[in-house]
Protein backbone atom coordinates (compact mmCIF):
# COMPACT_ATOMS: atom_id res chain seq x y z
CA UNK A 1 0.00 0.00 0.00
CA UNK A 2 2.80 2.45 0.93
CA UNK A 3 6.28 1.52 -0.53
CA UNK A 4 7.96 4.39 1.73
CA UNK A 5 7.35 2.44 4.90
CA UNK A 6 9.32 -0.86 5.88
CA UNK A 7 6.95 -1.79 8.60
CA UNK A 8 3.44 -1.43 9.61
CA UNK A 9 2.89 -1.48 13.16
CA UNK A 10 -0.64 -1.81 14.48
CA UNK A 11 -2.51 -1.52 18.21
CA UNK A 12 -5.05 -3.35 18.91
CA UNK A 13 -6.86 -4.87 21.59
CA UNK A 14 -6.09 -8.55 22.45
CA UNK A 15 -9.58 -9.58 22.48
CA UNK A 16 -10.29 -8.33 19.22
CA UNK A 17 -7.44 -10.04 17.20
CA UNK A 18 -9.03 -12.39 15.24
CA UNK A 19 -11.28 -9.44 13.45
CA UNK A 20 -7.95 -7.04 13.61
CA UNK A 21 -6.11 -9.03 11.21
CA UNK A 22 -9.00 -10.08 9.38
CA UNK A 23 -9.18 -6.36 8.08
CA UNK A 24 -5.60 -5.22 8.27
CA UNK A 25 -4.75 -8.37 6.36
CA UNK A 26 -6.49 -7.55 3.28
CA UNK A 27 -5.31 -4.08 3.07
CA UNK A 28 -1.51 -4.18 3.72
CA UNK A 29 0.90 -6.68 2.98
CA UNK A 30 1.56 -8.97 5.51
CA UNK A 31 5.50 -9.19 5.35
CA UNK A 32 5.47 -5.45 6.58
CA UNK A 33 2.70 -6.20 9.24
CA UNK A 34 3.46 -6.10 13.24
CA UNK A 35 0.57 -6.10 15.24
CA UNK A 36 1.00 -4.82 18.91
CA UNK A 37 -1.85 -6.80 21.10
CA UNK A 38 -2.40 -5.28 24.24
CA UNK A 39 -5.22 -6.47 27.37
CA UNK A 40 -6.08 -2.71 27.83
CA UNK A 41 -7.40 -1.36 31.03
CA UNK A 42 -10.57 -2.61 31.44
CA UNK A 43 -12.48 0.03 30.25
CA UNK A 44 -13.97 0.78 26.31
CA UNK A 45 -12.15 3.63 25.86
CA UNK A 46 -10.55 6.99 26.11
CA UNK A 47 -13.09 8.83 28.73
CA UNK A 48 -11.23 11.47 30.35
CA UNK A 49 -12.06 12.72 33.73
CA UNK A 50 -15.57 13.15 34.28
CA UNK A 51 -15.82 16.59 35.78
CA UNK A 52 -13.45 17.79 33.42
CA UNK A 53 -14.73 21.03 31.69
CA UNK A 54 -15.57 21.55 27.94
CA UNK A 55 -12.07 23.30 27.21
CA UNK A 56 -9.97 20.62 29.25
CA UNK A 57 -11.09 17.89 26.92
CA UNK A 58 -11.12 19.83 23.69
CA UNK A 59 -7.25 20.57 24.29
CA UNK A 60 -6.84 17.16 25.74
CA UNK A 61 -5.58 18.69 29.01
CA UNK A 62 -7.58 15.37 30.86
CA UNK A 63 -5.89 12.01 30.83
CA UNK A 64 -7.37 8.84 32.80
CA UNK A 65 -6.12 4.99 32.33
CA UNK A 66 -7.12 4.80 28.94
CA UNK A 67 -5.11 7.03 27.10
CA UNK A 68 -1.97 6.34 29.78
CA UNK A 69 -2.15 2.78 27.98
CA UNK A 70 -2.25 4.09 24.74
CA UNK A 71 0.68 6.49 25.40
CA UNK A 72 2.68 2.83 26.71
CA UNK A 73 1.64 1.07 23.65
CA UNK A 74 2.49 3.79 21.33
CA UNK A 75 5.97 4.61 22.83
CA UNK A 76 6.92 0.52 22.81
CA UNK A 77 5.76 0.28 18.83
CA UNK A 78 8.69 3.30 18.31
CA UNK A 79 10.67 1.83 20.39
CA UNK A 80 10.51 -1.37 18.45
CA UNK A 81 10.65 0.08 15.28
CA UNK A 82 13.39 2.34 16.19
CA UNK A 83 15.92 -0.90 17.39
CA UNK A 84 15.70 -2.11 14.23
CA UNK A 85 18.31 -0.57 12.12
CA UNK A 86 16.56 -1.93 8.56
CA UNK A 87 13.22 0.45 9.61
CA UNK A 88 13.79 3.92 8.41
CA UNK A 89 10.31 4.45 7.97
CA UNK A 90 7.57 3.18 9.96
CA UNK A 91 3.54 3.23 9.48
CA UNK A 92 1.21 3.44 12.68
CA UNK A 93 -2.33 2.50 13.08
CA UNK A 94 -4.95 2.17 15.67
CA UNK A 95 -7.35 -0.66 15.34
CA UNK A 96 -10.54 1.60 14.30
CA UNK A 97 -8.06 3.19 11.44
CA UNK A 98 -9.57 2.79 8.04
CA UNK A 99 -8.98 4.10 4.71
CA UNK A 100 -12.01 5.03 2.52
CA UNK A 101 -10.38 5.45 -0.53
CA UNK A 102 -6.67 5.56 -1.50
CA UNK A 103 -5.14 7.05 -4.41
CA UNK A 104 -2.50 5.77 -5.59
CA UNK A 105 -0.75 8.07 -7.96
CA UNK A 106 -1.54 10.59 -5.15
CA UNK A 107 0.61 8.48 -2.86
CA UNK A 108 3.18 8.27 -5.54
CA UNK A 109 3.85 12.23 -5.59
CA UNK A 110 3.40 12.20 -1.68
CA UNK A 111 5.88 9.60 -1.45
CA UNK A 112 8.41 11.28 -3.95
CA UNK A 113 8.42 14.71 -1.87
CA UNK A 114 8.86 12.60 1.12
CA UNK A 115 12.09 11.44 0.04
CA UNK A 116 13.47 14.59 -0.79
CA UNK A 117 12.54 17.08 1.92
CA UNK A 118 12.89 17.18 5.54
CA UNK A 119 10.03 16.12 7.95
CA UNK A 120 9.36 14.08 11.00
CA UNK A 121 5.80 12.73 11.36
CA UNK A 122 3.10 12.81 8.53
CA UNK A 123 -0.54 12.12 9.13
CA UNK A 124 -2.85 10.12 6.91
CA UNK A 125 -5.78 11.42 8.91
CA UNK A 126 -5.93 14.44 11.69
CA UNK A 127 -7.60 16.44 13.48
CA UNK A 128 -5.84 20.07 13.81
CA UNK A 129 -6.61 21.53 16.96
CA UNK A 130 -6.74 23.55 19.23
CA UNK A 131 -4.45 25.52 16.46
CA UNK A 132 -6.32 25.21 13.32
CA UNK A 133 -3.39 26.13 10.60
CA UNK A 134 -2.71 24.47 7.72
CA UNK A 135 -0.73 25.72 5.14
CA UNK A 136 0.26 24.12 1.64
CA UNK A 137 3.69 22.42 0.63
CA UNK A 138 2.22 20.82 -2.71
CA UNK A 139 -1.60 20.87 -3.86
CA UNK A 140 -1.68 16.94 -1.79
CA UNK A 141 0.70 18.15 1.87
CA UNK A 142 -0.15 20.39 4.13
CA UNK A 143 2.12 21.70 7.23
CA UNK A 144 -0.30 21.13 10.38
CA UNK A 145 0.39 23.10 13.38
CA UNK A 146 -1.42 21.15 15.96
CA UNK A 147 -2.57 18.20 14.54
CA UNK A 148 -4.13 15.73 16.92
CA UNK A 149 -5.25 12.12 16.84
CA UNK A 150 -2.65 9.03 16.84
CA UNK A 151 -4.84 6.03 14.41
CA UNK A 152 -1.96 6.55 11.57
CA UNK A 153 1.07 8.32 10.72
CA UNK A 154 4.37 7.67 9.81
CA UNK A 155 7.88 8.27 11.61
CA UNK A 156 11.09 7.86 9.98
CA UNK A 157 14.29 7.40 12.05
CA UNK A 158 14.84 11.28 12.55
CA UNK A 159 10.71 11.34 14.43
CA UNK A 160 11.28 8.34 16.28
CA UNK A 161 13.87 9.90 18.17
CA UNK A 162 12.50 12.67 19.26
CA UNK A 163 9.73 11.27 20.56
CA UNK A 164 11.89 9.21 22.46
CA UNK A 165 14.54 11.17 23.59
CA UNK A 166 11.93 13.96 24.89
CA UNK A 167 9.91 10.87 26.80
CA UNK A 168 13.06 9.81 28.18
CA UNK A 169 13.46 13.35 29.49
CA UNK A 170 10.19 13.89 30.54
CA UNK A 171 9.40 10.62 32.29
CA UNK A 172 6.28 12.22 34.19
CA UNK A 173 4.73 12.48 30.51
CA UNK A 174 3.98 8.73 30.30
CA UNK A 175 0.94 9.62 33.27
CA UNK A 176 0.16 12.99 31.83
CA UNK A 177 0.12 13.45 28.22
CA UNK A 178 -1.79 11.99 25.49
CA UNK A 179 0.47 10.60 22.37
CA UNK A 180 -0.90 12.57 20.07
CA UNK A 181 -0.46 15.58 22.29
CA UNK A 182 3.05 14.79 22.65
CA UNK A 183 3.50 14.98 19.13
CA UNK A 184 2.50 18.97 19.04
CA UNK A 185 4.80 19.52 22.42
CA UNK A 186 8.56 18.18 20.80
CA UNK A 187 10.29 21.59 19.71
CA UNK A 188 11.00 21.95 16.34
CA UNK A 189 9.00 18.91 15.45
CA UNK A 190 8.56 18.99 11.52
CA UNK A 191 4.81 18.13 11.15
CA UNK A 192 3.22 17.29 7.37
CA UNK A 193 -0.22 15.45 6.84
CA UNK A 194 -1.89 14.52 3.65
CA UNK A 195 -4.65 16.58 1.79
CA UNK A 196 -7.30 15.54 1.81
CA UNK A 197 -6.70 13.22 4.55
CA UNK A 198 -6.90 9.26 3.50
CA UNK A 199 -7.85 8.02 7.13
CA UNK A 200 -10.48 8.03 9.42
CA UNK A 201 -11.03 6.71 12.60
CA UNK A 202 -13.99 4.11 12.67
CA UNK A 203 -15.58 4.94 16.17
CA UNK A 204 -15.76 7.84 17.39
CA UNK A 205 -12.85 8.67 20.24
CA UNK A 206 -14.59 8.72 23.87
CA UNK A 207 -13.25 12.46 24.62
CA UNK A 208 -14.94 13.57 21.69
CA UNK A 209 -18.07 12.12 22.64
CA UNK A 210 -18.00 13.31 25.89
CA UNK A 211 -17.07 16.81 24.07
CA UNK A 212 -20.67 16.25 22.01
CA UNK A 213 -22.35 15.54 25.54
CA UNK A 214 -21.11 18.96 26.87
CA UNK A 215 -22.14 20.48 24.32
CA UNK A 216 -25.22 18.65 23.66
CA UNK A 217 -24.71 18.00 20.18
CA UNK A 218 -24.03 14.39 18.39
CA UNK A 219 -21.71 14.69 14.86
CA UNK A 220 -19.44 12.09 13.70
CA UNK A 221 -15.78 12.62 13.89
CA UNK A 222 -15.18 11.60 10.75
CA UNK A 223 -17.53 14.78 9.86
CA UNK A 224 -15.84 16.93 12.41
CA UNK A 225 -12.36 16.37 10.84
CA UNK A 226 -13.23 16.93 7.46
CA UNK A 227 -14.68 20.20 8.49
CA UNK A 228 -11.83 21.01 10.49
CA UNK A 229 -9.42 19.90 7.65
CA UNK A 230 -10.90 22.93 5.58
CA UNK A 231 -11.39 25.50 7.76
CA UNK A 232 -7.74 25.21 8.53
CA UNK A 233 -6.21 25.51 5.43
CA UNK A 234 -8.88 28.81 4.83
CA UNK A 235 -8.54 30.24 8.49
CA UNK A 236 -4.64 31.23 7.08
CA UNK A 237 -5.59 33.03 4.40
CA UNK A 238 -8.24 34.68 5.82
CA UNK A 239 -6.03 35.89 8.59
CA UNK A 240 -3.81 37.32 6.07
CA UNK A 241 -6.25 39.03 3.73
CA UNK A 242 -8.10 40.62 6.88
CA UNK A 243 -4.09 41.76 8.08
CA UNK A 244 -3.66 43.44 4.42
CA UNK A 245 -6.51 45.10 4.95
CA UNK A 246 -6.41 46.63 8.08
CA UNK A 247 -2.49 47.19 7.36
CA UNK A 248 -3.32 49.01 3.85
CA UNK A 249 -6.28 51.09 5.48
CA UNK A 250 -3.56 52.04 7.86
CA UNK A 251 -1.12 52.95 5.31
CA UNK A 252 -3.59 54.64 3.47
CA UNK A 253 -4.51 57.43 7.02
CA UNK A 254 -0.91 57.90 7.40
CA UNK A 255 -0.55 59.36 4.13
CA UNK A 256 -3.89 61.49 4.18
CA UNK A 257 -1.92 62.95 7.43
CA UNK A 258 1.45 63.92 5.32
CA UNK A 259 -0.83 65.46 2.92
CA UNK A 260 -3.33 67.60 5.33
CA UNK A 261 -0.28 68.75 7.28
Amino acid sequence: MIDLVDKNFVLGLKKKETEIRSYFDKHFPSEKLIYHFTEGVGAQHNDGQVTSSLWDILCHNTIDKVSIDIFKNHIAMIEQAYKDDTVQHALFLEDDARFPSWNASKWQRIESWLQNHRWDIFYLGYCNWPYPWSTFVTKDIVQISSPLTAHAYILNRTGMAKILSTVDRNPHYRDTVHIDKLFTMIPSFQKYGMYPMASFQEKCPGLYLKACDKLKVRILFKTCCQWNEQFSVIFPILVIFISMFFICKFIGKIKIFDINK
